[in-house]
């Protein structure tokens, strides 16, 4: 027999799917939003702070240049 699944009791914020929104404005974002900076950031991914600003202000590429940044989200959960 198939049953529905329950609704979630979890009080998550809104979903934001703007379009305009870089992939480095999203990281600082939720960075921000879960209160950490970026110092704190990079030592959860095991990067160094700089990178984390050059991510964030969109210099460098995420998910293509190393397997380290592609933790950055990993490291706001």
């Amino acid at each position: 027999m198939f049953t529905m699944p329950k609704r979630s009791k979890l009080k998550l914020p809104p979903l934001r799917l703007s379009t305009d929104e870089t992939a480095g404005q999203r990281l600082a974002r939720l960075r921000k939003e879960r209160g950490l900076t970026q110092v704190e950031l990079a030592a959860k991914v095991g990067i160094i702070q700089g990178l984390v600003t050059n991510y964030e202000r969109d210099r460098l590429r995420t998910c293509r240049d190393g397997g380290k940044v592609c933790r950055c989200p990993r490291g706001l959960s």
